[in-house]
């Protein structure tokens, strides 16, 4: 990584890093990522990528997925805020062999939605930071 990165540039390391280690469904701990060499679940990956964003002084949190055919119930992955106002998803934790996918999706507002073909639209989650919510 160096400093001339972009911010995304550098989101895509930290996934990199962290889709080298295979899914192990049975370890929750990142912990035992980075000391044993080991791979883990969602909520491993989920929290190595939230530790490694923040050390480079992303705003970072777990986002419980709602149920979808590819992740089912019971799902986290990271949403990560740039100092741009840009807000990344990003998922590493699919059960799938290492080198495994993964996904940095960018929204440019906490409310990640649908535009409906009659000019409205449907929210379908909320990925911000703050608890208090405005809806004009």
């Amino acid at each position: 990584m160096t400093a001339d990165m972009t911010d995304r540039e550098k989101l895509d390391v930290i996934a990199k890093y962290c889709v080298a280690f295979p899914y192990l469904g049975d370890n929750g701990d990142m912990n035992k990522i980075v000391t044993e060499g080991i791979g883990g679940n969602c909520n491993a990956m989920t929290d190595l990528v939230n530790t490694m964003a923040e050390m480079l002084g992303f705003q970072a949190k777990g986002n419980d997925v709602p149920q979808s055919e590819t992740v089912g119930y019971g799902h986290r992955n990271s949403v990560v805020l740039d100092g741009t106002g840009t807000y990344y998803v990003i998922e590493c934790g699919l059960n799938e062999p290492a080198p495994r996918k993964y996904t940095i999706s960018a929204y440019d507002s906490p409310f990640v939605y649908e535009d409906q073909s009659d000019d409205s639209v449907i929210v379908k989650s909320f990925i911000g930071f703050s608890s208090d919510i405005n809806v004009p």
